[in-house]
């Protein structure tokens, strides 16, 4: 199993990233999962309300139980509860340390709230996909919404796109068939249209986007 620690920016750009391409592809249980390893916990669980359909939304990580994790966390056994609270949702996160025991970095101080933003709104992203699948609304790329917010070309969107998914300069490049200088070009006019500086900074932009879209 995955542990990561996300003091680090690297780490920080990899949960992230991770958690786009889960959302992007609809997947709850993986956005969930990416949560609950990269704070080394056993499980991960949200109750959240979408402000787009007003309802309640239960998303956990593979092998959750929520009755028996919000049992748990009532007792005080070993299971830590989060507010979420942003523009498109608003709940709770229960994170399961029950086997795994409290991880050093929580010993430390260091609690998940940076993550949890992001989670807040990746699982928007991950319902719009859901809804596109079965037709309640069409989909749209997300690199799209950066085009419309920040005039970037089309293949501007596509270096983004790729970019936020976990693609060096090197692999955008062969994936769009393309020279590496031509990528670095492209990437250097979204760094200053955008006003970011990384590839963390950039997937925190399209999650932000896609959570509002």
């Amino acid at each position: 199993m995955l542990r990561l620690s996300v003091s680090s920016p690297h780490a920080l750009a990899t949960v992230l990233r991770q958690c786009y391409v889960a959302a992007c592809g609809g997947d709850a249980v993986g956005v969930m999962n990416v949560l609950r390893d990269a704070c080394g916990a056993d499980h991960a669980a949200a109750m959240i309300r979408w402000r787009v359909d007003g309802r309640w939304h239960w998303a956990a990580s593979r092998g959750a139980c929520s009755a028996d994790v919000l049992l748990h966390a009532v007792r005080g056994d070993c299971v830590h509860a989060w507010q979420v609270a942003d523009a498109e949702v608003r709940g709770a996160v229960w994170l399961d340390y029950r086997k795994a025991g409290v991880p050093q970095p929580m010993q430390q101080g260091v609690a998940p709230q940076a993550l949890l933003p992001h989670f807040a709104q990746a699982l928007p992203l991950c319902w719009q996909r859901v809804a596109a699948r079965t037709g309640i609304s069409p989909a749209q790329p997300a690199s799209l919404w950066l085009t419309d917010a920040f005039h970037l070309t089309r293949r501007e969107a596509d270096v983004a796109d790729l970019l936020a998914s976990g693609s060096d300069p090197a692999c955008i490049a062969r994936t769009l068939g393309i020279s590496l200088d031509t990528v670095r070009t492209h990437l250097k006019h979204v760094y200053r249209k955008t006003n970011t500086h990384s590839q963390c900074d950039v997937v925190r932009l399209m999650l932000a986007l896609s959570a509002r879209r």
